[in-house]
């Protein structure tokens, strides 16, 4: 894949609980492998391949956890949807792009 031009703000939308994924958590910090879940390879592939200046986690479910997984990258920025409950995906990006 192509690097491409640099991007301002990148945004990640893991608000919602996954149907049956309550009891083990957000599926963004889900292992790929030994020291990878699906968030760090989204976030490492998003600095790869664009180079944002910032990337915006858009939180719900599980927000210290992702917040506490997370802290070592630089240039992350977190918006958290207490609504998360009722509020659906496109909800969520809504209300962090008018933030």
């Amino acid at each position: 894949m192509k690097k491409n031009s640099k991007l301002d703000t990148a945004i990640i939308l893991v608000s919602e609980i996954t149907k049956g994924m309550k009891s083990i958590g957000s599926k963004s910090l889900l292992p790929i492998n030994k020291n990878l879940t699906t968030l760090d390879h989204q976030i490492q592939n998003i600095k790869k391949y664009y180079n944002p200046k910032q990337i915006i986690l858009c939180t719900g479910f599980d927000h210290i956890k992702i917040q506490t997984h997370t802290k070592s990258y630089k240039d992350i920025k977190y918006f958290l949807n207490e609504n998360y409950e009722v509020d659906n995906q496109a909800g969520t990006l809504i209300k962090c792009i008018k933030e």
